[in-house]
């Protein structure tokens, strides 16, 4: 029963874009110290990282209702908590402003949690827009 409720709630509520909407930071009362950046003998090399992707799941009417549904679909599928968040706000012609709910994290990670929501018949668009 709950696998049904989950089903037709991702599906009932999927689109699809990305422009990650940033949060301001909380204003902080102390000033903020800057040091002066360190000297080395050798040059340091930048760590390589992965690039990141996006998967949307799901659209919602409220920001509010994304974030439920990140959590009703993290209880369902704990893959995702190794992943980031993104609520994305979007006007589309003739159906309205919603509030788009993406898993953001690096590309592999993105696309073996898309193929498991997939097998699972959860939606899942890797396009990004």
């Amino acid at each position: 029963m709950r696998l049904r409720l989950v089903h037709a709630l991702a599906v009932a509520l999927c689109l699809a874009p990305l422009a990650v909407r940033a949060e301001e930071p909380a204003p902080t009362e102390e000033p903020i110290q800057l040091t002066p950046p360190v000297q080395a003998d050798e040059p340091v090399e930048a760590e390589e990282t992965a690039p990141l992707a996006q998967a949307h799941l799901a659209s919602y009417r409220s920001e509010a209702d994304a974030q439920r549904g990140w959590q009703v679909l993290t209880g369902y599928y704990s893959g995702l908590l190794q992943l980031e968040q993104a609520i994305v706000e979007v006007d589309l012609p003739r159906k309205g402003h919603f509030y788009r709910l993406y898993a953001v994290g690096d590309q592999d990670m993105v696309a073996r949690l898309c193929r498991s929501l997939k097998q699972r018949k959860l939606a899942c668009d890797l396009s990004g827009r």
